[in-house]
């Protein structure tokens, strides 16, 4: 009988661990997770915000997706500096981890964010939208130069970091990278 007992006690531990994980999960990262999507919602939670990232993103969204952070000396200099009414440019936004963690800590703040990756661009603004910082984050599909000029983009074929972009001024200097 003490035997069946401590199986049931070591069974009820186990299960008790596993609905923990799944507690922590958002139901729409674990739906996406199941339906073969690469995006899922990711809560940030000393930072109390949420993130739509790309789970294929070995560079950036894999890193928040099991750290819940993201560049942590750059994110602790930011903490520091922080103003509740503070005026945040967002230059390269990527997916927008700092701009959420700017809109999150600092209720008054406006954030200004750029982001010329198309992918990247849509994952910060539905990230902006479900945390509903609409009014708090001015988001741009642009990039940001010293010349008013079209430029062309390209991940030069590094489908594993959505950071690693190149520029160009023409079209067929980016064919060679890709």
């Amino acid at each position: 009988m003490q035997q069946v007992r401590r199986f049931l006690d070591k069974a009820f531990g186990y299960g008790k661990g596993i609905l923990s994980s799944f507690q922590q999960l958002k139901p729409t990262a674990f739906l996406k997770a199941i339906a073969n999507s690469n995006e899922v919602i990711k809560q940030v939670q000393p930072y109390n915000f949420a993130i739509v990232l790309n789970i294929n993103d070995k560079f950036i969204g894999r890193p928040i997706l099991l750290k819940s952070s993201y560049e942590e000396n750059v994110t602790r200099v930011l903490l520091k500096y922080l103003k509740p009414d503070i005026h945040f440019l967002d230059i390269g936004a990527n997916i927008g981890f700092f701009s959420l963690l700017v809109a999150s800590q600092c209720p008054t703040s406006t954030v200004i964010s750029f982001e010329p990756d198309a992918q990247n661009f849509k994952l910060l603004q539905m990230s902006r939208i479900y945390n509903g910082f609409e009014a708090r984050i001015q988001a741009h599909p642009l990039a940001v130069s010293d010349r008013n000029e079209t430029i062309f983009l390209t991940g030069v074929g590094n489908n594993d970091n959505s950071g690693a972009k190149i520029t160009s001024r023409d079209r067929e200097t980016l064919e060679q990278f890709t």
